[in-house]
């Protein structure tokens, strides 16, 4: 009985030790994962801030780097067109639909002729954009860029999102990876090279 009790009490001891390594690990781990983070997050807000203004100073009447795409523009006048007509933007060309749509920067450009072809989800993007453009007046060039900046700001943030999660995933995958190269080795499948 003595025997079992002592045999109780290491294994407590040892358990309690592994538990006060673990945290201790998992403090560390939390640091490296709070720099990682602020480091992901200052990278991804220097990008942010260098590509925000560039629809500013470009010369293009759209307010693209080319003057030749226009899809932000269409996209826009198009939910806002959704607002007026419903669903008749999928059914019918957007010259027919928008006609009589008041908005302040109708364009259909060479989009007019057909009916819309995206999934429901670009209204979603594009409706800031159509509702800056609708309350706030703004010269033509200027609402293009900032539809492009508004654009490049969601791009920022699902890059923001995409590599947090990499970042994340990554090291359990490299330590699965690590720990099947070294099963192989082991079964001597495989030469050891490290």
């Amino acid at each position: 009985m003595a025997n079992r009790v002592m045999r109780e009490e290491s294994t407590l001891e040892s358990t309690e030790t592994r538990l006060a390594g673990r945290e201790g690990e998992s403090r560390s781990r939390r640091v490296v994962k709070f720099v990682s983070a602020h480091r992901l997050m200052i990278g991804v807000l220097v990008s942010a801030l260098v590509t925000i203004p560039i629809p500013l100073f470009s010369a293009s009447e759209y307010g693209d780097l080319s003057s030749w795409y226009n899809d932000h523009l269409h996209h826009v006048y198009a939910t806002w067109a959704l607002f007026a007509r419903g669903l008749d933007v999928y059914t019918t060309p957007l010259d027919k639909v928008a006609s009589g749509v008041s908005y302040p920067h109708p364009f259909n450009g060479s989009w007019g002729s057909l009916p819309v072809v995206y999934p429901p989800g670009m209204f979603v993007v594009f409706l800031p954009a159509a509702l800056i453009g609708r309350y706030i007046p703004m010269a033509p060039h200027t609402f293009g860029a900032m539809n492009v900046i508004v654009l490049v700001v969601i791009a920022h943030v699902a890059l923001w999102v995409f590599l947090s999660n990499l970042r994340e995933q990554l090291p359990a995958q490299s330590a699965a990876c690590r720990n099947r190269y070294m099963a192989r080795v082991d079964a001597g499948g495989v030469e050891r090279v490290l």
